[in-house]
């Protein structure tokens, strides 16, 4: 019997086995984690049908735009992307940020360059309840190989949630 993963629960782990499996425990879920794990489910059928392989910006969820050396990412914080304490899980924060200086540095490339993310420090300022986050970047500097960025992650109504300064590394 082929196994579809491993999941932990409150009452221990459990193997998954079927799709019957999935759905019976799919069922157990609140509405609210029954809507959000349906939108991940179809962002991520929706790369595949866009015949790319689907990424960690299709499971968070990120709309986004880029050009000249600025971006904007928005994401919709779902019970699934929080930490214990109910407010977004650090690495969701990373994540933005990631994403927003990562695509400012994508705008100030040439068409076919590239750049990975060398280095990327984040300040928690504020904690992020459910809703929607909005991530503001910008280039510092461009050179031949290296791209220095920074970005703020903000609430919705303004809250500033965390800032922070990357430096990306041409290939």
């Amino acid at each position: 019997m082929r196994s579809l993963g491993y999941f932990h629960s409150k009452g221990g782990g459990f193997l998954v086995t079927g799709e019957r499996q999935i759905l019976a425990i799919f069922r157990t879920l609140s509405r609210e984690s029954q809507k959000s794990l349906l939108a991940i489910a179809e962002a991520m059928s929706e790369a595949e049908a866009n015949s790319r392989l689907p990424g960690l910006k299709d499971l968070l969820g990120f709309s986004s735009s880029a050009s000249g050396g600025f971006a904007e990412v928005a994401m919709e914080l779902r019970t699934p992307f929080l930490n214990r304490r109910g407010v977004a899980h650090g690495g969701v924060i990373c994540s933005l940020l990631d994403e927003a200086i990562g695509m400012a540095v994508h705008s100030v490339l040439p068409v076919e360059g590239r750049a990975v993310t060398a280095q990327l420090n984040a300040h928690f300022l504020n904690p992020a309840p459910p809703g929607t986050l909005l991530a503001r970047a910008h280039v510092i500097r461009a050179g031949k190989r290296i791209i220095v960025g920074e970005g703020e992650v903000h609430r919705e109504g303004g809250d500033l949630v965390a800032k922070g300064t990357g430096i990306w590394v041409v290939i």
